[in-house]
C-alpha cells in the first residue's frame, strides 16, 4: 500500500518542487517500503526453510527410532499380546 500510495500522490502534490530542490519524501518513502518488504519476504523464505528443515530431522529421527526392526518388534509385541490373567477382567 505505501509503494502505489507513494507513486499515487507523486501525481498530485505541488508541496516541493522535484526538479528544482531534488528532494522528494515519496521516493525515499517508496525506498524504505521496499527494503522493509524485502527483509520481510527473506526472513519468510529462511523461516520456511527451516522450518522444513526440522521436519524433516524429526521424520529422519522418528524413523530411525521406531524403523529398527527390533523396536518394532517389541512394539508389536506389546501391542499384540493379550493381557496378563492378573490384570484380565
Amino acid at each position: 500500500m505505501v509503494l502505489l500510495g507513494a507513486q499515487v500522490s507523486e501525481l498530485f502534490d505541488t508541496w516541493d518542487n522535484t526538479l528544482q530542490t531534488g528532494n522528494d519524501i515519496e521516493f525515499s518513502l517508496t525506498v524504505l517500503a521496499f527494503c522493509i518488504g524485502a527483509c520481510v519476504l527473506f526472513a519468510k523464505l529462511l523461516l520456511r526453510r527451516l522450518y522444513n528443515s526440522i521436519l524433516r530431522l524429526h521424520a529422519l529421527l522418528f524413523h530411525q527410532l521406531l524403523g529398527s526392526s527390533s523396536c518394532m518388534r517389541e512394539v508389536r509385541c506389546i501391542l499384540l499380546s493379550p493381557s496378563p490373567p492378573s490384570l484380565r477382567v
